[in-house]
């Protein structure tokens, strides 16, 4: 077969192959030199008239064969292709044997023996094997997703609106906000919103949190979100503000000549740091006149058009953003200029804002999420409750009942204020620092709703003790109980719900960030207690295989940046360009509250006594560490 060929020897060949092969080769086509040219015609091979017909292989069969030195795998390719496309053993041998003439012509008998008899019979087996295992995986994939299309028929990613729970409404605030909402349109979480940060401006600066080295006040940001008109904002600060009225026409209300037992109210009209400081300055010089400090500090800021902060803080040269963030965490209004001459020291300011959720999501800039300025605000999503077409207002008598119990709360919380600052600290008792520990974990868990709904969630922990503080501010005590945790925590709650209402009302992003969550907690379950893992591992095993590779880069690069894993790199061959990646799980370090006071007592005892006693010894165990701190391993 490797000279050339008589034309009556290739017609009687041509004969005797289309009688092999069920007649499938037509005198023109069946020059053996021009087989490259052709497919090789399966389509008309049918052994039975109910067989149906095979597939045509490729064209360059002979071609694709015959490319590279690696016959033997293109042999392998070749047959697993024939095989998916259908076509049966014996009509494989049949081209293997033709084509195994064409390789004995080009490369030799040895590579043309390769492809024939057990060998061919093993190939043939191997691919057969191959594709009952690929029909079984593609049959158990389609029953998971037809199982998965079944439930997901009755479930979605729609974010529903949050829902309070009777818990928000504890003791005093309880009373304005259903008072309020009793027989009116108004929802009472609104009122409680606006009557708790109206109530945290009026306590001062005398009663605090410490947390680690930092004091914190106690001043709200508290911002109602809610469509126009539907939202009763207006409403929500309607009693609280009749309360403050009745307050301040209170002859008893009067704490000496220029001291008042409430501080001062802004109603709107915010614009820059400069028009901030001037309510509560530290005294300046205008012209010639001194203009002397302001003593009380404290200041309840009212905008019902927030929106009109936001658009400020776009402004070029215009720091009001900055300065509230500065009077959220306790500091003082600096000028923002070297030439600036309005200081205020230790201001004392709460806020309550309203916009609708349109403003907000269209106003609010990336930077304002990032910086930290939108997660200063407890934000709560309300509107109203039902329709009243005539609401009578709230009767005087009970408007005088609240405002005496708002006057005695704010008397008790203001002590000696503003003459001393930071002098009565609030405590958690027992049962709710056991509570705030349990609690701790979920308030700084970063939410799996996308990375807008997570940054501006950044602060509920700090937020939920202010609350906290609050509530027991308004049982005239310094101690924070279960009690007033709980309901903090129910507010923490109803805030984290509106914020993921607003922000993630993007059906397709809160889809993808919960199905990144999900894949995280199984990145997490697999992890546990392995040591290194490559990437292929973590795609095929870990994660099923079912994700792209930018899925897989978004949650190794979220678990990286929060600390959840541990990434490695080990060169490849000896060269530094070919690396593997590894990772595995991180080891958190956890602190429980005793443990905590272990490591303070043992920071502050004095390092020149020397003496260590049998406790000390004990606790400074290899499994502790220089401080005598318990660290119990942890996932997430």
């Amino acid at each position: 077969m490797s000279g050339p060929i008589a034309p009556a020897a290739r017609q009687a060949y041509a004969e005797a192959l289309n009688g092999l092969m069920g007649g499938i080769l037509a005198p023109e086509s069946g020059v053996l030199d021009a087989w490259q040219q052709y497919p090789i015609p399966f389509a008309s091979h049918a052994t039975t008239a109910d067989q149906p017909a095979a597939p045509q292989p490729p064209a360059d069969a002979l071609a694709d064969l015959l490319s590279g030195d690696d016959i033997h795998g293109n042999a392998l390719r070749l047959v697993g292709r024939m095989v998916r496309e259908g076509v049966t053993d014996a009509m494989i041998r049949s081209t293997f044997q033709i084509l195994a003439q064409q390789v004995e012509a080009m490369r030799g008998a040895d590579r043309a023996q390769a492809l024939l008899g057990g060998e061919l019979t093993r190939m043939i087996r191997g691919a057969r094997d191959w594709q009952a295992r690929g029909q079984t995986d593609r049959e158990d994939q389609r029953r998971r997703e037809s199982a998965a299309m079944d439930q997901s028929a009755d479930s979605d990613f729609l974010t529903p609106p949050p829902r309070p729970t009777e818990a928000m409404f504890y003791g005093l605030t309880g009373e304005v906000a259903r008072t309020a909402a009793a027989g009116r349109e108004v929802n009472p979480v609104s009122v409680a919103a606006a009557f708790l940060s109206w109530l945290s401006a009026q306590v001062g600066r005398d009663v605090y949190l410490q947390v680690g080295d930092v004091r914190h006040p106690v001043p709200l940001f508290t911002l109602h979100v809610g469509r126009t008109a539907i939202a009763a904002k207006g409403e929500s600060t309607g009693l609280p503000l009749r309360i403050d009225e009745a307050i301040r026409q209170s002859p008893l209300a009067r704490l000496g000549p220029e001291q008042h037992l409430l501080g001062q109210t802004h109603a709107g009209g915010l614009s820059s740091r400069e028009g901030l400081t001037l309510f509560v300055h530290d005294g300046y010089k205008s012209g010639r006149d001194d203009i002397p400090s302001i003593e009380d500090k404290r200041l309840w800021v009212f905008e019902p058009e927030f929106q009109n902060v936001i658009a400020q803080g776009k402004r070029e040269g215009n720091t009001l953003s900055a300065a509230l963030r500065d009077v959220w965490d306790g500091g003082s209004i600096k000028p923002a200029t070297k030439g600036g001459r309005i200081w205020a020291s230790v201001p004392h300011i709460a806020l309550h804002g309203c916009i609708t959720p349109f403003e907000l999501r269209a106003g609010l800039e990336q930077k304002d999420i990032t910086n930290g300025f939108g997660n200063r605000f407890l934000l709560i999503w309300a509107e109203r409750t039902c329709l009243v077409p005539l609401p009578r207002a709230t009767a005087p008598e009970a408007i005088s009942r609240l405002a005496r119990r708002a006057e005695r709360v704010i008397r008790f919380a203001l002590g000696t204020y503003p003459a001393t600052i930071y002098t009565r600290e609030l405590r958690l008792t027992p049962d709710a620092e056991t509570m705030w520990c349990s609690a701790y974990r979920s308030l700084k868990r970063r939410e799996p709703l996308g990375e807008t709904v997570a940054a501006l969630l950044e602060r509920r922990a700090p937020i939920t003790l202010r609350l906290a503080g609050l509530f027991a501010l308004t049982d005239e005590s310094l101690m924070i109980e279960a009690r007033h945790l709980a309901a903090a925590l129910a507010w923490s709650r109803y805030h984290r719900d509106s914020v993921a209402f607003v922000f993630g009302a993007e059906v397709e992003q809160t889809r993808q960030a919960i199905e990144q969550s999900d894949r995280r907690r199984k990145l997490r379950d697999y992890l546990a207690g392995r040591d290194w893992v490559i990437r292929s591992e973590i795609l095929s095993r870990a994660l099923g295989g079912k994700v792209t590779a930018n899925d897989l880069n978004g949650v190794l690069q979220a678990m990286l940046a929060d600390g959840e894993i541990e990434q490695k790199q080990e060169a490849r061959g000896g060269a530094a360009t070919n690396t593997k990646t590894f990772y595995r799980a991180s080891v958190a370090r956890e602190i429980d509250a005793k443990d905590a006071k272990h490591a303070q007592d043992g920071v502050n005892a004095d390092p020149e006594s020397g003496r260590t006693t049998a406790k000390d010894a004990e606790r400074r165990t290899p499994e502790k560490d220089a401080a005598g701190v318990v660290c119990r391993e942890v996932i997430g």
